[in-house]
């Protein structure tokens, strides 16, 4: 609301247009949050802003499961911003592709280089590194780089925080009370962090706790009631609550 307040005082004003936009990204209203990104780019005063906004598109999509307009729209990003490699590496692993994404990797890890010594988290770097060891089976590897990223503050720009990174790992490796109990840390935290009530959903049916998937799932679609109807983890929802 106080963002909608500032656009209907200055329509123009990109500061609350991108953290509009990522609002809605965290509420799961994906189209809303990609219509405030092209806002955003109209409005942004340089290059670098306008390539922060196409990486944001192209996280949404990514998010969506429209990994070829991901990909379109990733490369659509000037070269002169970073983050753009940034989404063609995680579109890469989500493909499948390691050889695209080892090289990805490499010019990532330059830029890691590059701001060490600053003030940019390393925690966004750490993930993508664990990202890749994890698709490409080094499990412990993964679980080691997902635990240092979360001992850096997350960087506030980004749209995520990668807070269940580890637990996501131990859910994907089948280390289900692990993950069980990463997400209920996380939760701790931040009642309302985007996904994480789903993924516990995820977690406790396939331990076969059936009531309390249902329980944690019921609060998933309260938190995103006002989601995309068709964003895949409603959609999953929502049937396992109807069968």
């Amino acid at each position: 609301q106080e963002y909608n307040r500032a656009l209907a005082l200055k329509p123009d004003f990109e500061i609350a247009i991108v953290h509009l936009g990522n609002t809605y990204f965290q509420q799961g209203r994906y189209r809303e949050a990609i219509e405030q990104y092209r806002h955003y780019i109209k409005a942004a005063p340089s290059n670098g802003e306008r390539t922060r906004g196409l990486s944001c598109i192209a996280e949404v999509q990514q998010r969506m499961g429209k990994l070829v307009e991901a990909e379109r729209t990733a490369k659509q990003a000037s070269d002169d911003g970073k983050a753009n490699v940034f989404e063609l590496f995680m579109i890469a692993l989500e493909k499948g592709d390691l050889a695209t994404a080892e090289k990805l990797k490499g010019i990532n890890e330059s830029i890691q280089y590059s701001v060490r010594g600053s003030r940019s988290s390393q925690r966004p770097f750490l993930y993508f590194r664990g990202s890749f060891d994890l698709k490409s089976g080094r499990s412990a590897e993964a679980i080691e780089n997902f635990k240092a990223a979360l001992k850096h503050a997350p960087q506030t720009w980004n749209l995520d925080a990668y807070e269940d990174c580890l637990a996501n790992a131990y859910l994907e490796l089948g280390r289900l009370d692990e993950a069980i109990a990463e997400y209920e840390r996380i939760l701790k935290l931040n009642p309302n962090y985007p996904l994480v009530h789903y993924h516990l959903g995820l977690a406790y049916e396939r331990k076969g706790q059936q009531d309390q998937a249902r329980v944690v799932y019921q609060r998933f679609l309260q938190v995103w009631k006002d989601a995309d109807a068709d964003v895949p983890e409603v959609v999953v929802a929502k049937k396992a609550l109807s069968g």
